[in-house]
């Protein structure tokens, strides 16, 4: 085997892929409001690619929307919600996929941030909870 011959290939291969997936239309919001699973399909659900790794998934009832973004990390494949559609329009959606390659640039995996913010999320409600709570017993009023 050439290994010119083999790099001209990889290359074009590469350069294709890369291209093709720059024809590919982003959505539009009338497009992800329309979407439907074909009726008399056998599939249950249905992905549509926005790019860059936000997909909208559509569920059987065809009334079930919701926003994922997928990527690869440590050569692992990851999904996470981003939330139901309408409640999350379409711009919305794309600012969080958005703010999630910024995580993934920094070397951050988004899943992990999500899974910190919550935690501390729950622990400055249990210490504000905490506190009303001991204030409360020493309040003559709430007695």
């Amino acid at each position: 085997m050439n290994p010119r011959r083999s790099c001209t290939q990889s290359c074009t291969q590469t350069r294709a892929k890369r291209e093709s997936e720059e024809m590919m239309a982003k959505l539009t919001e009338l497009a992800v409001r329309n979407a439907r699973i074909p009726i008399g399909s056998t599939k249950t659900e249905m992905l549509l690619s926005d790019g860059d790794g936000l997909n909208l998934l559509i569920r059987n009832p065809n009334t079930r929307k919701t926003w994922l973004f997928r990527y690869t990390r440590l050569g692992g494949a990851h999904k996470l919600h981003i939330g139901a559609y309408p409640s999350v329009s379409l711009a919305v959606a794309r600012e969080a996929a958005n703010d999630l390659r910024r995580l993934l640039r920094q070397g951050l995996d988004p899943i992990d941030e999500r899974e910190r913010e919550a935690k501390a999320l729950r622990e400055a409600t249990a210490a504000r909870e905490a506190k009303i709570t001991v204030s409360d017993l020493f309040n003559p009023e709430t007695r």
